[in-house]
C-alpha cells in the first residue's frame, strides 16, 4: 500500500462561483483565507483549518462549484 500525505480538504459550503484561490506551496495557518467564492447571498471566503502548505486546488478562479466540493486541499 502507498502511503498518503496526511492532508484536510477545504470545500465549498454552497453553490459558487470562484473568485481567489491561493497558489499551491502557500504556507497556511488557521484562519488564513486559502479562497473567495462569490455565492448567490455574497461574498464567501474559505479559510484554513490547520496549519500546513496547500498541496493544490481542485478548482480555479471562475469555475463554477457547488456545495461539498473540494477547492484546496492542504497537507500537514
Amino acid at each position: 500500500m502507498i502511503p498518503l500525505p496526511p492532508f484536510r480538504l477545504v470545500t465549498s459550503p454552497s453553490d459558487a462561483r470562484i473568485t481567489a484561490v491561493v497558489d499551491a506551496g502557500a504556507t497556511v495557518a488557521p484562519g488564513d483565507v486559502v479562497a473567495t467564492l462569490e455565492a448567490p447571498r455574497g461574498e464567501v471566503r474559505l479559510v484554513a483549518p490547520v496549519h500546513g502548505r496547500v498541496g493544490g486546488t481542485l478548482a480555479g478562479v471562475r469555475q463554477t462549484v457547488t456545495s461539498g466540493d473540494g477547492v484546496v486541499w492542504i497537507e500537514r
